[in-house]
């Protein structure tokens, strides 16, 4: 079994165990780390942030929020905004962004 495969089942233990459907999120997210799409991984991760937080979950949800915003900015994607301010509305805070290219070299 791969690492895909275990970290999977574990997701899928967690959802069903808890006696939830198991989001297409878990397998969205699988699927984007085998295949190494960063983009989508965040994706799945914001995705699956929402789901836990429907479900009760703030801190975990937060936590895939943060790792989703972690990536949207590595990658210098405009979503990282979105995550932001849905962190913030949400009342969790951020580090705030790393400074951008352009920004350093004004300084």
């Amino acid at each position: 079994m791969d690492g895909t495969q275990r970290s999977m089942r574990s997701d899928r233990v967690r959802w069903v165990g808890a006696g939830l459907t198991m989001p297409p999120q878990v397998r969205a997210l699988a699927i984007a780390r085998e295949i190494s799409v960063r983009l989508e991984e965040a994706r799945a991760l914001e995705g699956l942030g929402h789901c836990l937080l429907r479900d009760g979950d703030h801190d975990d949800g937060a936590a895939h929020w943060q790792q989703a915003l972690a990536i949207y900015e590595r990658i210098g994607a405009p979503d990282a905004q979105r995550i932001r301010e849905t962190l913030r509305k949400h009342g969790i805070t951020t580090a705030p962004p790393p400074p951008s290219s352009e920004s350093r070299q004004s300084a």
